[in-house]
């Protein structure tokens, strides 16, 4: 099997397309990570409210917020995994064209 060989110039942007997709691969986890929290109804220690609970309508708001924050760290990670995958498509294209022309971006 060949090994691939690659210049000096090319090291940045490999790695950054590398960066990106690990990037990617993490959203993809925080987002299990958090549906499988509000299925199992578990709240994790970051979306934990420390708030008395003096009577049972203060247990059931406490409820509702930690759901809520989990549900709002689940829409804010599918944006942030869209702007991610918007910039490993740019980037890919980036380096074909550079390819394509000879020309770095730098």
């Amino acid at each position: 099997m060949a090994s691939l060989k690659f210049i000096a110039s090319q090291a940045r942007s490999i790695h950054q397309h590398k960066n990106l997709n690990i990037k990617v691969i993490k959203c993809y986890a925080d987002i299990f990570f958090n549906r499988q929290c509000l299925a199992k109804k578990i709240v994790p220690n970051y979306a934990n409210i420390k708030a008395p609970i003096t009577s049972p309508a203060s247990r059931i708001t406490k409820n509702k917020i930690h759901t809520i924050r989990l549900k709002d760290e689940i829409k804010f990670l599918y944006k942030k995994k869209a702007k991610y995958k918007l910039l490993v498509i740019i980037a890919s294209c980036l380096d074909v064209c550079c390819v394509l022309t000879g020309h770095s971006i730098l």
